[in-house]
């Protein structure tokens, strides 16, 4: 969903054509930054649904100070707040079918302080959820890729490259395509174009794995 100002909307939709706002997460003086003078801004990150739930991430903002929160749901109307690791700076999020998997990023914590924001640059992260809301992280390997867009196919996890940032200056995502079996260890498919930010795994009888934004 999409926020109006400082808070993020939830939109549910029938056909994928006509959307209908049901919610917004919650309530903002919950946050960690209720009390601050600073302005306030909240941005939805990720989500997905499985096993009866609804899993959403939102980024929230005062000024420069940001931290990564958690919502869940069983009907996508009413939202629970869950806290994160505040070292934890993105989480994308997919259910299998059988459990929850993400992959995101932490803060570098050798790099540099840019603003009271973030690290210098994001270091990648991964890991899993029986619930929802507890999760096993790990650094994603070989060399910390920061994956985002996450999807799952009976052969495993898939995910592409993303934005990077730094005092060096950014560059777009490369259009790399990964696969995993455990969302640990990731193998590069292929390149398909600059600036993709997520992928989707179809049925056999309609195409193997789609990459587009």
């Amino acid at each position: 969903g999409a926020g109006d100002a400082s808070s993020g909307a939830i939109y549910l939709s029938e056909d994928g054509t006509t959307w209908e706002r049901v919610a917004t997460t919650d309530p903002y003086e919950n946050a960690h930054f209720a009390d601050s003078p600073e302005i306030h801004y909240q941005a939805m990150r990720s989500v997905g649904d499985g096993n009866g739930l609804w899993v959403a991430m939102a980024t929230e903002c005062a000024y420069r100070s940001c931290e990564l929160v958690e919502f869940t749901s069983e009907d996508a109307r009413t939202w629970t707040r869950h806290h994160l690791d505040s070292e934890i700076l993105d989480m994308d999020v997919h259910h299998n079918g059988q459990t929850w998997g993400f992959v995101g990023s932490e803060r570098d914590p050798t790099g540099i302080e840019e603003n009271m924001a973030e690290k210098d640059r994001p270091l990648g992260l991964a890991g899993t959820s029986e619930d929802g809301i507890t999760w096993q992280t790990g650094a994603t390997q070989p060399d910390r890729p920061y994956l985002t867009g996450l999807s799952a196919g009976p052969d495993g996890w898939y995910a592409v490259d993303t934005h990077t940032y730094g005092s060096q200056g950014s560059a777009p995502s490369r259009g790399e395509v990964h696969h995993s079996d455990n969302l640990e260890t990731w193998t590069l498919l292929g390149t398909v174009t600059e600036g993709i930010s997520g992928i989707a795994v179809l049925p056999e009888e309609v195409l193997d794995p789609v990459v587009g934004e």
